[in-house]
């Protein structure tokens, strides 16, 4: 993993209550910012896959 960088993104308080509802004792992250980070590698991930099958689809149609 690469060295960390912050990013200030603004969330309304309904957002911000629900991140950070996601994170602590009984959850699956320790810190809001755990949460975030797995939210974008499943998305990263979901897009690669994407491209893949769309690569596959193509190859089919060849």
């Amino acid at each position: 993993m690469g060295k960390f960088r912050s990013l200030n993104v603004p969330l309304t308080d309904e957002m911000k209550r629900f991140v950070t509802e996601q994170a602590g004792d009984g959850t699956m992250y320790s810190t809001p910012s755990e949460y975030v980070r797995d939210l974008i590698r499943h998305d990263r991930e979901r897009k690669e896959a994407e491209v893949l099958r769309e690569s596959i689809l193509e190859g089919y149609q060849d």
